[in-house]
């Protein structure tokens, strides 16, 4: 049986997540490249418990999306384009995730 005192020990491990990063929406046009990035602060951030991903959602569609990574690893069929590179940097409790996401005649 667990007592008052084990139970409020184990509630008071509260992550506190501020995103910095306001909202956008990219229309890019044939053969441009972008940088997308995600910058927040959390404490007792753990990517395996609190993965960052980016989707793709094409223009006018508002229920279809596709997830392009999980972290610092890129999904398919986005991997197999060699377009896309997730970096990860983190200075505790400040964090980044940057996507870039190079034109079709661009490769990273």
């Amino acid at each position: 049986m667990m007592s008052v005192f084990d139970f409020l020990k184990r509630c008071a491990v509260v992550a506190i997540l501020m995103m910095i990063t306001e909202s956008r929406t990219f229309t890019l046009d044939v053969g441009q490249s972008v940088r997308l990035d995600c910058e927040f602060y959390m404490d007792n951030f753990h990517m395996f418990d609190n993965p960052v991903i980016w989707k793709k959602r094409q223009q006018g569609s508002t229920s279809s999306s596709a997830q392009i990574n999980t972290m610092r690893n890129i999904h398919r069929p986005f991997v197999g384009t060699g377009r896309f590179e997730v970096a990860l940097m983190s200075a505790s409790p400040r964090y980044r995730l940057r996507l870039d996401i190079a034109s079709k005649s661009t490769r990273l």
